[in-house]
């Protein structure tokens, strides 16, 4: 996800730079796209969508500065990318249907029939196409948000004539919209990873809205003290909260079940924090584990159990570790809706002692 979202940024990136090139320039340019999109491709199914977004954004920005003959150069660096792709994550001879029917297995497997997601207090089935932008505003750092602040208010400004300033290219802001979109209508609602190829053009614009902001010297002073607030954020965020990496703006961490529950550490990243806490302060007990991941926790926690669903309404007498991925979607007469975890271990499993009160 991480390499899709870079290789989707220089995608847009390298075009922006074929669309000033003169000369020989252009043919390094072409190339340097081309290479983008094929190793964009090979990366992540999703990425198809460039070879559609870049190169109108990039027919949207040439029409606008009177470049339209580099328009030829971007559709041919897309399609030789597109060919490419195709060969390095299939091999040779190239073969698009292939791909294709990749792109399509993805798609059905990600249409979840009566799949419960969980945002934000609530389950729902099927697209909601606000929950990645919520996402993203829970999930972002502190810094981001106020320097994304920074970008709103500066455009804000231009649009009122109040400050001087070029308006913003079609290949920064095209592109991202576009993904948005497209995620937003068939990505399941899972986090913020199936929309991380935005994140690079919105930190481009934070970057834009605080060298805006650096022209004054009031905001100097307020930026730098948001970012010793941001350290100081930093600093606390791993207090006892479900997952210690939300901004903690918007909705409140430390609720559990948590806003979120989409984390790879509630999925069995945290079995060794799990371990630790056990030896500490369990060393008798064989806990068992309600989790969502497919590791066999035995590998990691000692004496571990998968627990049976069952067990949600009927307990037995022992030490309960609950994923908050499970707990979220706990039935409404379980007892793990009823009681108060002693403790939340790893930012993820909600323990529970249960030796003496089971029946």
């Amino acid at each position: 996800d991480a390499p899709a979202a870079a290789l989707y940024f220089g995608c847009a990136a390298c075009a922006r730079q074929l669309l000033a090139a003169e000369g020989r320039a252009r043919y390094a340019w072409a190339g340097a796209l081309s290479g983008m999109f094929a190793l964009g491709l090979a990366t992540k199914y999703s990425l198809i969508a460039a070879l559609g977004l870049v190169p109108l954004g990039f027919a949207v920005d040439a029409w606008r500065s009177g470049r339209r003959a580099q328009l030829p150069w971007c559709l041919g660096a897309a399609a030789v990318g597109g060919v490419l792709g195709g060969a390095f994550a299939w091999g040779l001879p190239p073969d698009p249907s292939a791909y294709w029917s990749g792109v399509r297995l993805v798609g059905h497997n990600h249409r979840a029939q009566g799949y419960a997601f969980y945002a934000f207090g609530e389950l729902f089935h099927g697209r909601e196409p606000l929950y990645f932008a919520r996402a993203l505003l829970v999930k972002i750092s502190t810094g981001a948000l106020v320097a994304l602040a920074c970008a709103a208010g500066n455009l804000l400004l231009r649009r009122l004539g109040r400050v001087p300033g070029a308006g913003a290219h079609a290949l920064g802001w095209l592109p991202p919209l576009g993904y948005y979109g497209l995620m937003a209508g068939f990505a399941p609602a899972i986090g913020v990873r199936y929309v991380l190829p935005v994140l690079p053009f919105l930190l481009l614009a934070a970057g834009a809205g605080c060298a805006a902001c650096m022209r004054s010297w009031r905001a100097r002073w307020l930026l730098a003290a948001v970012c010793a607030l941001q350290l100081y954020g930093l600093v606390v965020a791993l207090r006892a909260s479900p997952l210690a990496y939300f901004n903690g703006f918007f909705c409140f961490t430390g609720d559990v079940p948590p806003c979120l529950d989409d984390s790879n550490v509630d999925w069995g990243q945290a079995l060794p924090q799990l371990e630790a806490a056990r030896a500490l302060r369990y060393a008798d007990a064989e806990p068992r584990i309600f989790y969502f991941g497919s590791s066999p926790p035995q590998a990691y926690v000692r004496g571990a159990q998968v627990a049976h669903p069952a067990e949600l309404l009927q307990p037995m007498a022992a030490v309960y570790a609950v994923s908050l991925h499970v707990l979220a979607r706990a039935p409404e007469a379980s007892w793990v809706r009823r009681s108060a975890p002693r403790e939340i271990v790893g930012g993820s499993y909600a323990l529970f002692d249960l030796r003496a009160a089971a029946r």
